[in-house]
Order: C-alpha cells, then structure tokens, then sequence
C-alpha cells in the first residue's frame, strides 16, 4: 500500500511540478461602479489602496463616470489613473447610453469590446452598451467572440 502511495505522489509532482514552473503570477484589480463625477464616488481612495498595493492593472467593468457623455468625467477619469497603471474597461450604462455618449467613449476607448493575454490568462472584455444592441452581446461582437473563443 504504501510503494502504491508513494508512486501515485511522485507521479502527481512529475505532472503538477512542470506547470508550476511555467505557471505566472497575475496581478490585477477589478473594479466596477465608480461613478467618477459623483459626489459620494471613493474611486480616488480606492486607486490610491490599489497603487499602494503595487497593482499596475486594472479592468473596470463599467460605470465609470457619473454622466453617460460627459468629457470631463471622462478626462478625470484617466488623469487619476497616472503612467503606472494600465486601464482596461467593459463600460456599463452610465458610461453609454446612446449613439452620442458612444461616440464620446471610443474618443477615449477606440475599441468597443477586445480581449488581452496576460501569461497563460485570456481576459475577454464585452460590451453590453452598443446603440441598438443595448443589454446583449450579439451582432459583430458576437462572431468577434466566437473567433476569440
């Protein structure tokens, strides 16, 4: 019984240890609901615990700003975000709500919807927010995302 255990475990770190080593650490912050142009928004406090925190990237799914359109808000938005941290956003529908406030955001984001590779992890950001597609992933980004998967 026990050449039997011993077997299985040394088998199980010939299989598990390799991955181990090729495996790679990931740090990242996910964030949501920030409503930057807001008077109770805490996104400042919130980016400063996650700078202290050595995290250089983040993905933000959606409400960023207060008021879908609104440059400013926008503006505020990436300036807090300083040169050391990457921003990755999935919008919600206080960043859009029409064709207008889309044609704001792609000012700041030019693409819609995309994924990233990180190490051996695929971060697929969608987006909910398209004018005439509101509330569903379907149309372009739909193919788009059968391609990517």
């Amino acid at each position: 019984m026990r050449l039997k255990l011993s077997t299985i475990l040394v088998c199980l770190i010939l299989i598990v240890f390799p991955f181990a080593l090729i495996a790679q650490e990931i740090q990242f912050a996910i964030i949501s609901d920030t409503h930057v142009g807001a008077k109770d928004s805490v996104y400042l406090s919130l980016l400063r615990s996650i700078k202290e925190d050595g995290i250089g990237k983040i993905i933000h799914t959606g409400d960023v700003i207060n008021s879908p359109g609104n440059t400013y808000e926008w503006k505020r938005f990436l300036a807090a975000q300083g040169p050391q941290q990457t921003i990755h956003l999935a919008p919600g529908n206080h960043d859009i709500t029409d064709k207008e406030s889309f044609e704001v955001y792609l000012r700041f984001f030019p693409k819609p919807y995309y994924s990233l590779s990180e190490g051996d992890t695929l971060f697929i950001l969608l987006n909910t927010e398209l004018p005439g597609e509101e509330s569903s992933i379907g149309g372009k980004q739909l193919l788009w995302l059968e391609g990517e998967l």
